[in-house]
């Protein structure tokens, strides 16, 4: 006789009862929640300072580029003035001279002034501002009428070296000014002959390699004729060098000297050869 299946009976879940750990946040918890708050909070705070110090670095980031702005506004206009200066005075029909200069680049209303010393700022802005004060003040000892435009550093920054300082005038004439009355003024302070300070013509490069050149070759002979112990002196006149000689017929001759040719060259004396041979017969004429 068959088997019949009997039905098994359903086997009764057991119910999961929850520890108490889990219904209820335990001690450590509840006291984590405020410690973290607070941490957010702080986290929020520093966050609002170092963004406050961001926006204030770029604003006085933004100041200082308007200043240089400025500055280079100014030295570009009076770059302009100068070539506008100089394309006028060229325009205006003149006689030939024998010393032409036209290769010769002007600065109308600029001097350099050498060895003010170097602001020890770090911030480039506050270099700038602390040169322009101490020019402005150094200029209006010299003279009380000239108005210093811009002041601008030359060249790169080397330890232990002054670079030289552009000072741009309002006008030619207060510049010639200050430089007629300069070398007085720096002569009777110490305070700026001690240190060597000089306000001079603002020339170009190739114009200042050549007077250096000349400067350089004069004290050259100089220190040739006091090691020699002779009466001979010498000097610099419309940019050559001149020799002087006591003992000579003609006690005035230009100096035979490649320095001398190239000067000539660049200053076209196109006369500088007529004065050699006319000093040369001369000599000639004597020792004949």
């Amino acid at each position: 006789m068959p088997t019949q299946n009997t039905p098994k009976s359903p086997i009764a879940k057991t119910a999961r009862v929850r520890k108490h750990g889990e219904a209820f946040p335990n001690d450590d918890q509840t006291d984590a929640q405020p410690e973290l708050l607070k941490y957010f909070m702080e986290l929020t705070a520093q966050q609002s300072t170092q963004l406050g110090q961001q926006a204030y670095i770029v604003q006085n980031l933004l100041h200082k580029i308007e200043i240089l702005e400025q500055e280079n506004k100014k030295l570009s206009k009076h770059q302009t003035n100068e070539k506008i200066e100089s394309n006028s005075n060229s325009s205006i029909s003149k006689p030939t001279s024998q010393n032409s200069t036209s290769n010769i680049k002007t600065y109308p209303k600029s001097v350099v002034v050498t060895n003010i010393s170097e602001s020890t700022e770090t911030d480039e802005i506050k270099k700038a501002e602390n040169d322009k004060e101490t020019i402005i003040d150094f200029i209006k000892k010299i003279d009380q009428n000239a108005v210093v435009d811009s002041v601008v550093r030359m060249g790169n920054i080397k330890a232990e070296k002054n670079r030289p300082i552009r000072v741009n005038f309002k006008t030619n004439a207060q510049k010639q000014d200050v430089i007629k009355k300069a070398k007085d003024f720096i002569k009777g302070n110490e305070e700026y002959s001690e240190k060597k300070i000089f306000v001079n013509n603002l020339v170009s490069k190739e114009e200042h390699r050549i007077q250096m050149n000349l400067k350089n070759k004069l004290k050259e002979l100089w220190k040739e004729a006091e090691t020699n112990n002779t009466n001979v002196k010498f000097s610099i006149r419309n940019n050559q060098i001149h020799v002087h000689d006591s003992n000579a017929q003609n006690t005035n001759v230009l100096l035979i000297d490649p320095i001398n040719d190239e000067a000539a060259n660049f200053y076209k004396i196109s006369s500088f050869r007529q004065q050699q041979s006319n000093s040369e017969s001369a000599m000639e004429t004597s020792t004949a």
